[in-house]
């Protein structure tokens, strides 16, 4: 994830990258492009601040549309950063989409 500024409230996402390059050359690795932002909703328990780049941070992409026509983002979220070694006390959060544009997240407990 790319740093934020505290005005910019679209930088607060996940990005997805790709790689620049050969696969099986190491070298690769050291070279991503930005495909697109994971634009993740805002929930109670991933508000992500003070920081704003921490919401739905960590994210792991999962294609599963050969099985239920889904993409799955797994992520973790915070609303502080005093705790944990300035993580907070994370926790974590799945989300659903078709096409890596709309997301869909479980709805919230009350």
């Amino acid at each position: 994830m790319a740093p934020a500024r505290d005005d910019d409230p679209a930088a607060s996402q996940a990005d997805l990258y790709r790689l620049d390059g050969d696969e099986n050359d190491p070298d690769s690795f050291r070279r991503w492009t930005i495909v697109r932002e994971l634009a993740i909703e805002e929930q109670r328990w991933n508000t992500g601040r003070p920081l704003l780049y921490e919401r739905a941070n960590a994210a792991f992409l999962t294609d599963a549309r050969e099985q239920d026509g889904f993409f799955y983002l797994l992520y973790a979220g915070s609303t502080e950063t005093r705790t944990f070694s300035g993580r907070g006390h994370a926790r974590l959060g799945l989300a659903r989409s078709r096409d890596l544009v709309t997301w869909d997240v479980p709805l919230e407990r009350e």
